[in-house]
């Protein structure tokens, strides 16, 4: 029995699983064009029989037709010549209301799409393989392939009735395939793969979720469970924080079904949110997996290992969505390489016959530094070269963006870095509150105001971004100027590198100055690395240097002295509780987005 097989009986294998979404990523491997892979089901399993050699897995590689709704309900689909092409629908079947309502429900066993998955599927059985499995996604997603984007959008607010009937037709054709399927292989053979990318927050509201998509899922689970079939997945891509409730009170999923999700939601907070009634999978940051290092992307793996490995109700490794022909093979690799040093058990704190005390601390420099950061990439290149070439140390950089503090958080019972380098003061400040930084005494601390830093030292000020007003100085004066807002590097940037005539205009309550910091992780590996790489990212000669290269304001009026003479104009900074916001930051956020930003996207729709 598989590992997953072992969770989904309510087992606990011997590691964490992986599974690996690897349905589109055959033809890029073995060099076959899409419309090959895609149309000729011999074809596309003998090339996931190699790509399952290439890539061990607790997981079988899939096989669907991409917009095989669109395909089957009769539209055209562009599948390309080339193994990197993505398919993509060229023809919707339904344009229009008068096209909409024309549309017949087709015969699963000859439309274009099913007919080949249905054939895969069979392809399978006749080389010994048990269980077929469906695609379904919501009725809500696929309605897209039939009446397209533009038109659900428009519907949803002029004509909700219509994405209703659209859904329906959806839910009535899915049953059909379903019927075809459990006649074919039993009930019990069949599994059912849902995926809800078009019901995340960044695209609808949860009221929308609630009215047009929730009803036709929860129908679709309930009149296949009717004909026996008790096999799910769901895979909730994007932000769907205000959405789980659907997961844990509304559909009837079997025990230990598996839900993966993507970034947007943190694991422990989706875990919480579902209970531990079903297995939870997820979720290497696709970013990482497209552009980062093979290093960068086992680390990654590794610390959601670390994070989610003791889940009572089971946990598998997977990426957050589909693994695209764009994702070098070596990472992929590396995501499988992170299980031989995630799934073992902890190591004591003190090896047996090994006394030490708090007093016989070293202070020798450990090998390697790892860093967490939010800092773009060429910044980044010019400190750790500078860094390593001065101290030996090497260093290990994972960019996790506006995921920082929340990744400090998650591992603070088990850090895997050493620094945490980027974002603002309220973000330390809390992270200082909740214990997961040391504190530190860099020679240059005493040279920084009290702005930006610690009172304690546990977090510095390296980089300050003053947020300032500007005005296009061709098209109006001083007196006439409306207002804009930028920060002071952008429009001396704009000034400088792109000869753009902006002018900035300082208030009289002063501005708003953003402070990014750095700090030591609070017991991590490599204290004194950490050490070090703070003394040297935030000296006066690096912040000078990152100045003069990419317009970042040094924190150390020694580093004024050789860096560009307008960043030494005296900036008048405005008061701000930076504690209050630190507080209250998350829920503000919170609020703008589920209140603001998806009420500003239906009303544009």
């Amino acid at each position: 029995m598989s590992r997953i097989g072992m969770l989904r009986q309510g087992k606990h294998p011997d590691r964490v699983p992986i599974a690996l979404s690897l349905s589109s990523y055959a033809p890029k491997m073995l060099e076959i064009s899409a419309e090959d892979f895609y149309l000729n089901p011999e074809i596309a399993f003998e090339a996931n029989c190699w790509l399952e050699e290439m890539f061990p897995a607790d997981s079988e590689i899939g096989y669907t037709v991409p917009d095989s709704i669109c395909m089957d309900f009769g539209g055209e689909v562009y599948f390309g010549k080339g193994s990197l092409e993505c398919p993509k629908s060229v023809r919707i079947p339904a344009r229009t209301e008068e096209e909409l309502l024309k549309l017949k429900v087709p015969d699963p066993y000859t439309a274009p799409g099913a007919s080949r998955e249905f054939k895969y599927a069979k392809i399978r059985r006749r080389h010994g393989l048990r269980g077929a499995g469906m695609a379904l996604s919501s009725p809500f997603r696929q309605s897209v392939e039939i009446i397209g984007m533009e038109n659900l959008m428009r519907w949803m607010r002029r004509k909700p009735e219509l994405v209703h009937y659209t859904c329906e037709l959806i839910e009535e054709y899915s049953m059909k395939k379903a019927k075809m399927y459990v006649k074919e292989f039993g009930a019990e053979e069949l599994s059912n793969a849902f995926s809800y990318p078009m019901e995340s927050h960044e695209l609808i509201s949860p009221d929308s979720f609630k009215k047009f998509s929730a009803p036709h899922a929860l129908a679709l689970h309930q009149k296949l469970i009717e004909i026996g079939v008790n096999s799910f997945s769901e895979h909730l891509c994007g932000n769907h924080r205000h959405n789980l409730w659907f997961w844990r009170e509304d559909l009837p999923l079997p025990e230990h079904t598996m839900i993966t999700v993507g970034t947007e939601l943190p694991l422990k907070e989706v875990s919480e949110g579902i209970g531990d009634r079903h297995i939870l999978g997820g979720n290497v940051d696709t970013t990482i997996l497209h552009l980062g290092t093979p290093r960068e992307v086992y680390l990654e793996s590794k610390r959601i290992i670390e994070e989610m490995k003791y889940r009572k109700g089971g946990f598998v490794l997977a990426a957050a969505c589909v693994i695209s022909t764009a994702i070098p093979p070596a990472n992929i690799t590396a995501m499988t390489a992170s299980l031989l040093m995630g799934c073992g058990s902890s190591d004591s704190a003190e090896d047996e016959g090994t006394e030490s005390t708090e007093s016989e601390e070293s202070t020798e420099l450990e090998d390697k530094v790892v860093v967490y950061t939010a800092h773009p990439e060429e910044m980044l290149d010019l400190i750790i070269e500078g860094f390593t070439e001065e101290t030996g140390i090497e260093v290990e950089c994972l960019n996790v963006g506006g995921d920082l503090a929340e990744r400090v958080r998650s591992e603070k019972d088990n850090p895997q870095a050493d620094v945490i380098y980027g974002q603002d003061t309220a973000t330390y400040m809390a992270l200082k509150d909740e214990g997961c930084l040391a504190p530190s005494s860099p020679s240059w601390a005493d040279e920084l105001d009290d702005f930006f830093k610690d009172s304690e030292g546990y977090w510095y000020g390296t980089i300050k971004t003053p947020v300032m007003m500007f005005y296009n100085t061709e098209i109006m004066t001083e007196e006439e100027a409306p207002i804009g807002i930028s920060t002071l590097n952008d429009i001396y940037d704009n000034v400088i590198n792109n000869g753009l005539p902006l002018k900035e205009i300082y208030s009289e309550s002063g501005e708003v100055v953003l402070c990014d910091c750095a700090g030591v992780i609070n017991d991590c590996a490599n204290p004194n690395a950490a050490a070090a790489f703070l003394e040297y990212v935030g000296s006066p000669e690096v912040q000078a240097q990152i100045a003069n290269e990419f317009f970042r304001v040094p924190t150390l009026d020694s580093a004024l002295v050789d860096s560009p003479e307008w960043m030494a104009n005296e900036i008048k900074t405005m008061e701000v509780d930076w504690v209050n916001i630190g507080e209250h930051k998350a829920d503000w956020i919170k609020k703008w987005v589920n209140e603001y930003m998806n009420a500003e996207i239906v009303a544009e729709q």
